[in-house]
């Protein structure tokens, strides 16, 4: 480059400069992109799932949880039974909701008080886990941690037992509680009145639903829907049934669930129990008669798939 009067004497340092890192750029080559590894994405915590204990043999604590991922919100509900010592224990039905992180770990809270005047104990149940990844999408793993303080219902009674507990876990998938289940009932009367008969037997034909938002209370609440019919050979009050909708009780919750059916004969039969195991092969269920022609019978049976 030749430098001519019509060229401004101040442009000279900066071509300079320009010319030197061409030089240097020519000199080095081309760049190597870095690479960044991303962890694997999530999948889904959608489901059922069995996170601590067993019923068959019995062994406590007792807790499973569905979970429905909704945007970077879990929400879910599950079953929860702590046995504080030999003659005072808790169980129920619990509520969960949390928010998932960028790395899909998240925390969720449930927390009942206890009432005195019902002796009736209060529970905490903390969940932490991470989403399963797409190299492992049928687990995940987290931790728990429960706390209680129950009444101790033994006589004379004692002092009221003081409960914690925390665990890690690898959660089990549940089966989905669908298909067809049958096997004979055992009635017995809360008051006098007719029974259901001496030879009854149950067919429950049932399929859990996606979950649904139900429009209850001011926070969301996520339930797992099941619709179901009830076949009853023997009796002499009703032969058949069919569940009511949400928000009635027609729902699982982790391992435990609640059906409420309208019978041909009038009544509302209330059905509750729980999944004997994780493959959902077989249920332990109770029944409970209101109104119609057999009004006050309860029942126990076991159902068994087929």
């Amino acid at each position: 480059m030749h430098y001519t009067p019509s060229m401004p004497r101040m442009l000279l340092p900066f071509l300079a400069s320009l010319l030197s890192l061409g030089m240097l750029a020519c000199a080095s080559g081309p760049s190597t992109p870095t690479t960044i590894t991303l962890p694997a994405p999530p999948t889904t915590l959608d489901g059922n799932w069995s996170l601590a204990g067993t019923r068959t043999p019995a062994t406590y604590p007792l807790l499973s949880t569905f979970l429905t991922v909704q945007g970077s919100q879990v929400f879910g509900g599950g079953y929860v039974q702590i046995q504080c010592s030999p003659v005072s224990g808790i169980s129920g039905n619990f509520n969960l909701a949390g928010q998932i992180a960028a790395d899909g770990t998240f925390t969720a809270t449930y927390s009942t008080p206890p009432s005195p005047t019902l002796a009736l104990g209060g529970y905490t149940v903390t969940l932490s886990g991470s989403s399963p990844t797409a190299a492992s999408p049928g687990s995940w793993t987290g931790s728990y941690t429960l706390t209680a303080s129950l009444p101790n219902l033994a006589s004379p009674p004692l002092t009221p037992c003081t409960y914690t507990h925390s665990a890690s876990f690898t959660a089990t998938p549940i089966t989905a509680l669908t298909g067809t289940y049958s096997g004979p009932a055992v009635n017995f009367l809360a008051s006098s009145g007719p029974t259901l008969g001496a030879n009854v037997a149950l067919t429950f034909q049932v399929a859990q639903q996606p979950a649904t938002l139900v429009t209850t209370g001011t926070a969301p609440n996520y339930q797992l829907p099941l619709v179901a019919t009830l076949g009853v050979t023997g009796s002499t009050c009703f032969t058949s049934g069919s569940s009511e909708p949400l928000p009635v009780s027609s729902q699982i919750t982790g391992d435990s669930f609640n059906l409420s059916f309208l019978m041909n004969d009038g009544s509302q039969l209330l059905l509750s129990g729980n999944l004997t195991d994780p493959s959902a092969a077989s249920l332990a269920i109770s029944v409970h008669v209101i109104g119609g022609s057999c009004p006050n019978v309860f029942g126990v049976a076991t159902l068994v798939r087929h």
